[in-house]
């Protein structure tokens, strides 16, 4: 069964105004007009008011007691409420899971130049220390206060970027296993250019 929607909100702000207005009017007949207001019209106001009147009550009233029962009302008046209110209709094993981006021949033009270095010479020493296929990573940083630090540092922000690479604490940085997997099928991308050759290991 489908649970009730809330009124559209220009509906419950139109009753701000509809309700005070609407008695408001009751009253101008009674004090100003010099009109003598009977039960029946005071009825035919509230019956007019009363759809108004209830959807103030389902967004402000929250409990309603009478005699020794008590009634209570949940309203979604504010965006936390109501936020709140979908995070518990919604299921989490039916939402979609999104892995982190990797890098592929599309997304490897947005990795800088340095950053297309770091990972030529992260290849190239992967497979001469340890080989491709191994479990072991071969890594190295750059420090300093220089501007090959700078570069350094921005290169490998975006490989970070692209799950390419990770980076410890020290600052060496190391080819993940999607990083292993782009070099090894796209080896046109990797086997030529520049490499570092000097590190601060």
């Amino acid at each position: 069964m489908n649970e009730k929607e809330n009124p559209p909100a220009w509906l419950v702000n139109l009753s701000h105004f509809a309700v005070p207005g609407i008695f408001g009017y009751l009253a101008y007949l009674e004090l100003c007009a010099s009109v003598t207001v009977r039960w029946e019209t005071i009825t035919i106001f509230c019956l007019v008011a009363s759809p108004f009147l209830m959807l103030l009550a389902s967004r402000y009233v929250k409990k309603v007691k009478w005699g020794d029962k008590e009634l209570e009302t949940h309203s979604t008046s504010s965006t936390k409420e109501y936020v709140e209110s979908l995070e518990k209709k919604t299921d989490p094993s039916k939402a979609p899971v999104i892995g982190p981006p990797t890098l592929n021949p599309m997304t490897y033009n947005a990795v800088s130049k340095t950053g297309k270095k770091i990972l030529r010479t992260l290849w190239h020493y992967q497979k001469q220390h340890f080989g491709a296929d191994s479990d072991k990573r071969w890594g190295f940083t750059i420090r300093g206060q220089g501007l090959a630090a700078k570069d350094f540092e921005f290169g490998a922000f975006t490989l970070l970027q692209q799950n390419a690479i990770i980076q410890d604490q020290q600052g060496m940085v190391f080819l993940t296993d999607s990083g292993i997997e782009f070099c090894n099928k796209q080896n046109s991308f990797v086997e030529s250019g520049d490499i570092y050759t000097k590190f601060d290991n």
